[in-house]
């Protein structure tokens, strides 16, 4: 299977989310060791929107693999590329 350069751009800038996401998992760490002052609700928020967060980065990875596979052109090709990273963006 031949990937093609859009797969290798966008995977590349989805690995640097992955950066984005722990510097927020270090925040998230202060929260919950009580280095920093939240409600109880305020630190599961965080718990659950970073790790849905890290979850959505790495499979919009896997599945550039699998648009690649399946052979998409067109806007189709673009939601199917995009629309896991979106989703964990809007989230």
């Amino acid at each position: 299977m031949q990937l093609s350069e859009s797969t290798f751009f966008t995977a590349g800038l989805l690995l640097l989310t992955v950066v984005a996401v722990q510097s927020g998992c270090l925040y998230m760490l202060a929260l919950v060791r009580g280095r920093r002052t939240a409600t109880p609700f305020q630190i599961t928020f965080a718990r659950a929107g970073h790790a849905h967060a890290g979850v959505l980065v790495i499979l919009s990875v896997i599945a550039q693999l699998y648009v690649d596979a399946a052979g998409l052109t067109g806007p189709v090709e673009g939601a199917a590329r995009n629309g896991i990273p979106l989703a964990a963006i809007l989230m």
